[in-house]
Order: C-alpha cells, then structure tokens, then sequence
C-alpha cells in the first residue's frame, strides 16, 4: 500500500502536517460547496424572458427638427 504524501508529518503532528491536513479540508470543503451549488442550479428552472407581442416602430432617420 503507497502512503500518502507526507503522512508521518500528519500523525506526528507537526505543523507542516497541521497545514497539510487543513489545505485539504479547504479544498474538499470549497469542492463540496462548489458542487452543491452546482446541483442545486441544475435543480431549478431556468426562467427565459418572453418575447416582446408588439414589436417596436422604427424610428425614421429624417424628424421634423433636421429638415
């Protein structure tokens, strides 16, 4: 069986093993958030805004002003 990297650093209790073991818990704690957020978004509906029924005039380049 391969060790982990580091390993009698973490059971020793050393503090490059302290900081080992909380980068990991950060980075397992940001992909779990990361990923329920993700889920949760895959969850819900995605709202589409609906199309405007009376399209909009066009306005003319020539007004009354520039002539």
């Amino acid at each position: 069986m391969i060790f982990p990297l580091l390993y009698p650093e973490v059971i020793d209790r050393t503090w490059t093993g302290t900081t080992l073991m909380l980068v990991r818990k950060g980075l397992l704690t940001t992909a779990a958030a990361l990923s329920c957020t993700r889920l949760w978004r895959s969850g819900t509906p995605r709202v589409v805004p609906a199309a405007r029924s009376h399209p909009q005039p066009q306005r003319e380049s020539r007004t009354p002003a520039s002539l």
